[in-house]
């Protein structure tokens, strides 16, 4: 016995629905979804960050200004000659001296000499350097000479240097003494150079013989292959440095300005002195350059360089920031990147203590460091872009798996291939899709199937009314959804299904919107783009009696 139910079902008009309608049809494909971040890591030749000020991506090109000492620390190699010569009290007072008997005799001199750079100095540590001291004399007496340096120092005590001398009946006759300056200190009062003050003491010891009058000690002080360590005092301001800087920038060659304009570039050079000297930048150049010329970039950013300020002391660093942008440039950054420059020239002179400051200092461990980036946020519009990526799924399996018995594919009629764009990405997109194989070779091109129109996916919406200075402006502020539909007829559905298709390949056309009028957009690493592809198939089925 045979029978069956019936059960009817009526919606009203006013009858209310909840939940949100699925427009994917009842065959999943695949999906995709690529952040602006994963679109820009496929051009793994390039460095991307994240813009602080604003949130959005950045391309960021860093270079390497200079790393040495702001300046070199000096070497000493000096000399100085003293004769102290007998008058004729003391010659008498010697003459009559008894034999054994001695007589003391004390100077005070000083050794004063420049060193390179410095207007002044207040103290030097010294890592290495010999001083010795060659004393001749025609006095024929047994000699005692202390050469006391009374502002160097080795372990907290004045440098001493002793020279004995012993009278074997020839004039005139010889001493010499050497002491190392490795580890030394000096302290020096003066103003004016560097001045060692020397004490003397020497003791002659009479042997009965006569002393003439004008009878001397000569002496030759020399110190040698003084390696500074650490200077401290004031360095004269009119010693200055030359840098030269060529940075190669391959990306901007190719960038087309009829296709690509960023509204708000910038070179953020970073300064780290760990001297205690103040250091001014004056350019000689600052410019753009390609086979085509030479673009020179002036204005208040460059004429108007900070000093890089001192560190306050030994084993401290100051640090600097400075923006270049176009609110400081002319030409600007924008039209000077929009000549499609190939390289960056920057070329000056760091200028010591410019406004010829004290309390300066410098040691074998200061160093001034200045890097830099051309940093370039993705703010401005873009038309006329492409890009492309791999959506890997089995779609031939996942169709084949969808046809039940007894339904098979000789039941076929059409198959309705849906793509559903999410688009979060500031950017209106042409969508052309090939069918690709498992060595990635395509197999059947579906833009040959449909229209310009039906593969076109709209941007994310914008808002174009908010100001530069709002935190939103350029940026996405809601999803557009895109619902595109390809049909196949049963003869290209089989063929597609016979040649095991392994997944597909998207290839977009991009452009901002409203770019032809120079609207800016701003990209976010965390911006999606999401594609869905679902099926439908339609069988035609024959009823027999």
């Amino acid at each position: 016995m045979l029978g069956c139910i019936e059960q009817r079902f009526e919606l009203g008009e006013d009858m209310p629905i909840s939940g949100e309608a699925n427009p994917a049809f009842g065959i999943s494909l695949g999906s995709g979804t690529w952040t602006v971040q994963q679109a820009l890591d496929q051009v793994d030749s390039l460095h991307w960050d994240l813009d602080q000020a604003s949130g959005s991506a950045m391309f960021v090109r860093p270079f390497e200004l200079l790393e040495s000492p702001p300046i070199e620390l000096p070497l000493i190699n000096e000399g100085l000659d003293e004769v102290f010569e007998l008058d004729e009290a003391t010659a008498y007072a010697l003459s009559n001296l008894p034999e054994a008997e001695q007589l003391s005799l004390a100077y005070e001199t000083s050794w004063t000499f420049e060193l390179p750079s410095m207007d002044s100095v207040d103290s030097l540590w010294l890592d290495q350097g010999i001083l010795s001291v060659f004393i001749t004399s025609d006095i024929p007496m047994d000699q005692s000479i202390q050469l006391i340096c009374t502002n160097l120092f080795a372990g907290g005590t004045p440098i001493v240097l002793n020279v004995e001398m012993e009278y074997a009946g020839q004039l005139p006759f010889e001493g010499s003494a050497v002491v190392s300056t490795a580890n030394a200190r000096g302290i020096f009062p003066n103003d004016d150079g560097l001045e060692v003050m020397c004490d003397w003491d020497i003791v002659l010891e009479s042997s009965g013989t006569h002393v003439n009058e004008g009878a001397s000690i000569s002496i030759e002080v020399q110190w040698q292959d003084a390696n500074v360590s650490g200077a401290f005092g004031k360095f004269g301001s009119q010693t200055s440095v030359d840098f030269n800087v060529a940075q190669p920038l391959p990306l901007l060659e190719v960038w087309d300005q009829d296709q690509l304009h960023f509204a708000d570039p910038r070179i953020r050079l970073n300064a780290r002195n760990s001297s205690g000297i103040p250091i001014g930048v004056q350019w000689n150049e600052f410019a753009f350059i390609s086979n085509l010329g030479t673009w020179d970039i002036g204005g208040p950013d460059i004429t108007e360089f900070p000093v890089i300020p001192a560190a306050n002391s030994v084993g401290s660093s100051a640090q600097m920031v400075h923006v270049v942008d176009n609110s400081g440039t002319s030409p600007t950054l924008s039209e000077a990147l929009e000549m499609r420059p190939d390289s960056a020239i920057l070329r000056g002179q760091l200028v010591v203590n410019p406004a010829s400051e004290s309390s300066n200092f410098l040691t074998n461990e200061s160093t001034l460091e200045i890097d830099g980036a051309l940093e370039v946020p993705l703010t401005g519009w873009g038309m006329g872009l492409t890009w492309r990526d791999t959506l890997r799924e089995k779609i031939s399996s996942e169709l084949n798996a969808a046809i039940n018995p007894p339904l098979d594919w000789q039941d076929v009629e059409s198959v309705a291939l849906r793509f559903i764009a999410e688009n979060g990405w500031p950017l209106g997109m042409d969508l052309q899709v090939s069918f690709i194989d498992g060595d990635d070779l395509t197999i059947d091109s579906l833009s040959e199937n449909s229209g310009a129109e039906a593969f076109h996916i709209a941007a994310g919406q914008v808002d174009h009314s908010l100001g530069s200075a709002d935190l939103h402006y350029g940026r996405v502020m809601k999803r557009t959804q895109t619902i595109m539909d390809i049909v196949l007829t049963r003869d290209q559905a089989t063929e597609l299904l016979s040649l095991d298709c392994e997944g597909i390949e998207i290839a977009l056309t991009l452009g901002t919107p409203d770019a032809q009028n120079g609207s800016s957009v701003r990209f976010f690493p965390e911006d999606e783009f999401e594609l869905k592809l679902s099926a439908r198939v339609s069988c035609a089925i024959t009823l027999e009696q």
